[in-house]
């Protein structure tokens, strides 16, 4: 038994199955039932999505407020959270090759969006469409028939340097002294 998602998925269906039988012979009979169906409607919302692909092929994510969850910075005013590559780029071709999490944390950073509260970030107020052209570029470099492993590898490389570019200050925006600070 292997879908798209190959023998991992394979294990951790079998050890949710394992634990499933476990728990309904360890239960009360009036418990067991429901958790059997819980069990089984997981263990089938699981399967559905690898067989949908969710994965290599597919990006997923693309929320500031999971990312700023996930960041640590949901509660504190002023700061947003940035998505490194940006969300407009989400249908790329070498994002959907990885199958990359929009909202991973390396695809994050905390810039604030009041002046003062850390003068060496640029401030993230609104779209950012030369920092997103940027970006969409150097995707655009990544050849067609590179590997996955080689996929993300530049993938990775892009992230890091964007994410220093933002730490020593770049602006985002060309409202804010940039003229055009991506290119």
């Amino acid at each position: 038994m292997t879908l798209n998602g190959g023998s991992r998925i394979v294990k951790t269906y079998f050890i949710a199955l394992a634990l499933t039988f476990s728990m309904i012979f360890n239960a009360s009979s009036t418990a067991h039932c429901s958790i059997f169906s819980n069990a089984k409607k997981q263990i089938t919302k699981k399967l559905k999505s690898v067989k949908k692909g969710t994965g290599v092929g597919k990006t997923t994510g693309g929320s500031s407020v999971v990312l700023a969850n996930r960041l640590g910075i949901a509660a504190r005013k002023g700061w947003a959270a940035h998505h490194v590559i940006p969300v407009q780029l989400k249908n790329h071709r070498a994002l959907k090759k990885i199958g990359m999490d929009m909202d991973e944390i390396a695809n994050g950073i905390a810039l604030p969006t009041k002046p003062g509260l850390d003068p060496k970030l640029p401030l993230h107020r609104g779209s950012h469409p030369s920092y997103t052209a940027a970006i969409a570029q150097e995707l655009d470099q990544i050849p067609v028939d590179a590997s996955v492993s080689e996929t993300k590898r530049m993938v990775s490389k892009i992230q890091k340097k964007y994410r220093q570019k933002l730490e020593s200050g770049t602006p985002l925006h060309d409202k804010y002294g940039a003229s055009d600070p991506w290119y």
